[in-house]
């Protein structure tokens, strides 16, 4: 009889071990998985981390030269600096840069929107003659705080199908590090129609 209760006690043991060590070893790997997925996460977090801080350089930049220009533009209207028809310029100007700030950061969330799958490019028939015009108007006051002059010359009627808010970030972005580079009196922008 004590040797049936030993056995009996030692399967008892034996059971409760292998159980235990079988929750041990569930939870184990329960918590392999857990620590993957949390390295995965981790990942996934840095690279989120990392394309915010692009945007953030991408915005600063992009911002840079229009808030710079409203500031010289407000400087020169300040200062009493302008008079009659200048003045009534800059404040067009001024306009016009206040719509181009805005223009600019939709563009820029709509490239957010695209960089995150959300947005396509919407190809559209523009006259370039027209946009490249509004564009060198938006940007005309900084150029003359640089006393920088922009020519261009393009066929009156041409007409290409392009997604127009990505030509105007690129022409404006091109346009804006020309005059900020440029250490001449002119910028030349030579377009030749087809």
């Amino acid at each position: 009889a004590n040797n049936r209760n030993i056995n009996i006690l030692l399967l008892t043991l034996l059971i409760v071990s292998l159980s235990f060590l079988a929750i041990v070893y569930r939870e184990q790997k329960i918590k392999g998985k857990l620590n993957k997925q949390l390295s995965e996460q981790s990942k996934e977090l840095e690279e989120l981390n990392r394309k915010k801080n692009n945007l953030f350089a991408l915005v600063s930049h992009d911002l840079k030269s229009p808030m710079n220009r409203l500031f010289g533009l407000v400087y020169l209207l300040k200062n009493n600096l302008l008079v009659g028809k200048e003045k009534e310029e800059m404040l067009n100007a001024l306009d016009k840069n206040a719509i181009g700030v805005n223009t600019l950061l939709t563009n820029l969330l709509s490239w957010v929107s695209f960089e995150e799958g959300n947005l396509s490019l919407k190809a559209e028939e523009i006259n370039l003659q027209n946009r490249v015009q509004s564009i060198i108007d938006w940007i005309k006051p900084s150029a003359k705080l640089k006393n920088v002059t922009i020519s261009k010359e393009l066929t009156e009627k041409c007409f290409v199908k392009i997604d127009a808010n990505s030509f105007d970030l690129i022409f404006r972005n091109l346009l804006s590090n020309a005059i900020k580079f440029v250490d001449g009196n002119s910028v030349l922008w030579n377009w030749i129609a087809f």
